[in-house]
């Protein structure tokens, strides 16, 4: 592993990486400073206020914290997820028929798009594997949006049960339950009232096995 900062620029902006606990974070004042960077003049002004406005609404405890290693101090910093959803959100001013705002969220996609690369490198920098970063979303998903299980069971045929959903249904192979699963899910979603929207949607499927009736998937 390497020191412990990652020190990386977005065009004439510093933007500085920690790792912590194997979870990758950015500096959260020099994220400001590239949104600001961004924006228009009109908008620049509020550029604070914008990320800490989506802080709030996209964001938990786990998302923000304050880094301190050894002598060096760079302040609160923000889980690379959370600043990547963070970006993805501010560059969508399509709602909008502010100019201002349009070009300063066809800007921000462009910082979006970068932090996708630069969070690689800062990943690889710290010994972070592929893996490790994946399940760093991953765990992250699960704490803002926790899945469905759906437990898998093999009896002649495959079936599976979620009873969050209210869901019980079968297949022949594997792969055909798992699309099974797929096609109703969204629709028991909204008749049970778990909300609008299904786009944030997920599913664990568990496979439960018996050591008479043990198969590879």
């Amino acid at each position: 592993m390497g020191a412990a900062v990652y020190r990386t620029k977005f065009g004439s902006v510093e933007i500085k990486y920690v790792a912590l606990n194997h979870e990758l974070y950015v500096s959260r004042s020099d994220l400001i400073e590239a949104v600001r960077a961004c924006c228009t003049d009109y908008v620049k002004p509020v550029a604070n206020r914008l990320v800490d406005k989506y802080m709030e609404m996209f964001a938990d405890s786990y998302d923000s914290k304050c880094a301190k290693l050894s002598e060096s101090n760079i302040g609160p910093v923000i889980h690379f997820h959370a600043a990547g959803n963070l970006l993805d959100t501010m560059s969508d001013f399509n709602y909008t028929d502010d100019n201002e705002l349009i070009e300063s969220g066809r800007r921000i996609r462009a910082l979006f798009l970068w932090l996708a690369d630069s969070s690689y490198n800062a990943s690889s920098y710290f010994g972070m594997t592929i893996l490790d970063t994946l399940g760093s979303v991953r765990n992250r998903l699960d704490r803002h949006s926790p899945p469905f299980v759906v437990r898998v069971i093999h009896d002649g045929v495959w079936i599976g049960e979620c009873d969050d959903l209210g869901l019980v249904t079968e297949a022949n192979s594997y792969d055909e339950l798992t699309s099974r699963v797929w096609e109703i899910a969204p629709e028991l979603y909204a008749e049970n009232g778990l909300g609008n929207s299904t786009d944030g949607m997920r599913i664990k499927f568990v496979q439960e096995q018996s050591s008479d009736s043990r198969m590879a998937l």
